[in-house]
């Protein structure tokens, strides 16, 4: 422990392992919330929001669901930009989850 205070940059680097390791125990979570006008997609580790996107709802092109390397996942395409979400889903959940989305925005066309 004595190393850690005697140079700053084992100690910032001690600090960053720390928060990898928990973030590999304990992942993040990624939360869409959809209206009339907009969407927002937050990322949260435990109760903390550390990232933010959002944009107009009528801007969305397509919902699909896609293999990646560590599993399925739901992709919101809009004209602007590409939404993702969580990367880690099976095959079931991601298809029914984009499903669900295109049918509540088809309902609010």
């Amino acid at each position: 422990m004595g190393l850690l205070l005697t140079n700053p940059i084992y100690g910032i680097l001690f600090f960053i392992i720390i928060f990898v390791g928990i973030y590999i125990l304990f992942g993040e979570k990624k939360y869409i919330y959809i209206d009339r006008n907009s969407f927002q997609v937050e990322r949260h580790l435990f109760n903390f929001v550390y990232g933010k996107c959002q944009g107009n709802t009528r801007d969305i092109l397509q919902v699909l669901s896609s293999k990646f390397e560590s599993g399925y996942q739901v992709t919101i395409q809009s004209q602007i930009d590409k939404y993702q979400l969580d990367r880690a889903m099976n095959p079931k959940d991601s298809t029914r989850l984009a499903q669900e989305i295109n049918e509540w925005l088809n309902q609010k066309l």
